[in-house]
C-alpha cells in the first residue's frame, strides 16, 4: 500500500532506479539492439517515475531530497571532471527532473500543500539546507528547495502559511536556512512601514479644504468648534500644509 511507504526504503528506491537508468549498457554503445535497450529504458523511466509520484507526496519529497543530499555528499572528494563526478552530475539531474513531476502533481490537487503532510515537508527542507551549507557541490539541493518553496507560495497565494508551519516547528521564520529562501521569495512586510498618503486630485483636494473651512467659520463654540477644528487637522497631516496655505492665501486677511 502506497500509504505505508517508508522515507528511507523510497530514498533506495529512486536513487538505485535512476542510477540503473543511466547504466551505459542502455546506450548508443550498448551491444543490446536498439529496441531492447529502448524497452528496458521506457520500462525503467516508468518504474521511477511511479516510485516519485505514486507514494504520499510528503515522503515522495523527502526521498529526493534525501538522495539530491546524497549526492551532494557524495561530490565530496570526486575528481573534477572525472567519470565518477559527471555521472554524479547526470543523476542528480535525473532526481531533480523526477523532483519536478512530483512538484507539478502536487500543484493539480485541490488542497495542495495542506494537513500533516505540511509539517513533514517544511522539515525536510530546513534539514536538506541545513545538512547541505558545507558542501561545495550544494547548487542542486538549494534549487529543489527553492522550487519547492516557489510551488507551496503560489499553491497557498502567499507566505503566511508556511510562516506558520516554520514556527509551529521551532524553524526561525528569520534567522534559518529555510527562513533565508523564503523571505528572499516573499520578503515579509515590514513592521515600521506608514500607511502612505492617499492620492487625491488638486480639484478635490480644494473642494474637501473649503468644506472644512467653511465648517469651522460656521460652527459655534463648544464641540462643534473643536470637532471642525479636528477634522482640519486631520486633512493636514494626511495631505500636509501646501494646499490649505495655498486655499488661505486667497481668502480675506481676517480669516487668516
Amino acid at each position: 500500500v502506497a500509504s505505508n511507504v517508508v522515507v528511507d526504503d523510497l530514498t533506495t528506491l529512486i536513487r538505485e532506479t535512476a542510477t540503473i537508468l543511466l547504466d551505459p549498457r542502455f546506450s548508443a554503445s550498448s551491444d543490446l539492439d536498439d529496441a531492447t535497450c529502448a524497452q528496458m529504458a521506457k520500462a525503467i523511466n516508468k518504474t521511477a517515475v511511479n516510485a516519485a509520484t505514486g507514494a504520499p507526496r510528503n515522503t515522495s519529497i523527502q526521498a529526493l531530497l534525501n538522495v539530491q543530499l546524497q549526492l551532494a555528499a557524495d561530490a565530496v572528494g570526486l575528481e573534477s571532471q572525472s567519470t565518477e563526478e559527471e555521472f554524479n552530475g547526470r543523476l542528480s539531474r535525473v532526481i531533480s527532473r523526477l523532483f519536478t513531476r512530483v512538484l507539478k502533481a502536487e500543484e493539480q490537487m485541490a488542497s495542495a500543500y495542506s494537513g500533516a503532510q505540511m509539517k513533514s515537508i517544511v522539515g525536510a527542507m530546513e534539514e536538506t539546507l541545513d545538512g547541505c551549507k558545507h558542501m561545495a557541490s550544494n547548487a542542486a539541493c538549494k534549487d529543489m528547495v527553492t522550487s519547492l518553496v516557489t510551488s507551496i507560495l503560489n499553491a497557498h497565494k502567499g507566505a503566511d502559511p508556511l510562516r506558520d508551519t516554520m514556527a509551529s516547528l521551532g524553524i526561525s521564520r528569520r534567522d534559518s536556512e529555510l527562513a533565508a529562501v523564503v523571505n528572499s521569495l516573499a520578503p515579509p512586510a515590514s513592521t515600521d512601514q506608514r500607511t502612505p498618503r492617499r492620492s487625491v486630485s488638486p480639484s478635490k483636494l480644494e473642494r474637501s479644504i473649503a468644506d472644512l473651512v467653511d465648517a469651522l467659520a460656521n460652527s459655534k463654540e463648544g464641540p462643534e468648534r473643536e470637532a471642525a477644528i479636528a477634522a482640519l487637522r486631520k486633512h493636514q497631516e494626511e495631505h500636509g500644509k501646501a494646499h490649505l496655505q495655498e486655499y488661505l492665501q486667497e481668502m480675506s486677511p481676517a480669516f487668516r
